[in-house]
């Protein structure tokens, strides 16, 4: 299996393919590193000149721009923490927001607990959700969860 940037995948050919199905294969690889290599500033191609596998090459640049450090796993929980419920901003809009820097952990290998994720969907929204949260407080420990804290807030 040959994945292309999570956006779809190329089945490799099997060992009985015709000459045409591998041509076209290798062809499309070719084609993933080409585009890649074209599409880069000069200064970062150096970083990938020592292959020519479209999926090793975007795994350098990937690792390059979003290093998987404690460092950026820190910046990251420090963002996910530091969200809050802007004023006047809807339910709807925030929400997603914590879930895509609870995401953002996810992708580094750095699993949140539902817990705080629950805890950081309620702890800054604005006043009038005041009634709904301290509901969401007195809800069993198996009730508590991001998916069931976000159907009673919206």
């Amino acid at each position: 299996m040959f994945k292309i940037w999570k956006i779809g995948s190329l089945d490799e050919p099997d060992e009985g393919a015709t000459y045409k199905e591998k041509w076209d294969f290798q062809l499309r690889k070719d084609r993933c590193y080409t585009l890649i290599y074209t599409n880069i500033s000069s200064d970062l191609k150096n970083l990938i000149t020592e292959t020519t596998d479209g999926v090793v090459a975007w795994k350098i640049l990937k690792d390059h721009f979003e290093p998987a450090t404690r460092t950026r796993i820190i910046q990251l929980l420090d963002e996910f923490f530091g969200t809050r419920c802007q004023p006047g901003e809807d339910a709807g809009i925030f929400i997603p927001r914590v879930k895509t820097a609870a995401n953002r952990l996810q992708e580094v290998s750095h699993k949140l607990d539902d817990l705080y994720i629950g805890i950081q969907l309620i702890r800054w929204l604005p006043q009038e959700f005041q009634s709904s949260v301290q509901q969401i407080y007195k809800w069993k420990e198996e009730d508590f969860t991001a998916v069931k804290i976000e159907v009673e807030l919206i």
